[in-house]
């Protein structure tokens, strides 16, 4: 039930969550995420965690280290293995989750 009512508070955000995986030369997966609000700008103030869950077992799910790079900006790298992930971001202001982003992805 509260699940409920965070998704509707976050449907009425109207953010707007974009970004990149890619690998680094060292072949870790590194992940760029830029989070706006409904008018297209930049969120600032908020911290973020990412993850790559796995889709069929979650002990090989990949915590990435994610630091801000600048206002609504999160830079993070993990160690990875190639194949179709759910990437899952949470935005929290202080210690409470306002957003949650979840897109599926592949990573080669």
């Amino acid at each position: 039930e509260q699940e409920v009512g965070l998704v509707q508070r976050q449907d009425a955000l109207h953010w707007q969550v974009s970004g990149t995986l890619t690998r680094d030369g060292a072949g870790v997966a590194v992940l760029d995420v830029i989070v706006r609000d409904a008018q297209g700008a930049p969120l600032a103030g908020l911290s973020a965690d990412a993850r790559l869950a796995h889709p069929a077992d979650d002990r090989l799910d990949r915590v990435f280290a994610v630091r801000s790079a600048a206002g609504g900006v999160f830079h993070g790298a993990a160690a990875a293995q190639p194949g179709q992930w759910e990437l899952i971001v949470d935005f929290y202001r202080g210690d409470q989750r306002v957003f949650r982003s979840r897109s599926r992805v592949s990573l080669r």
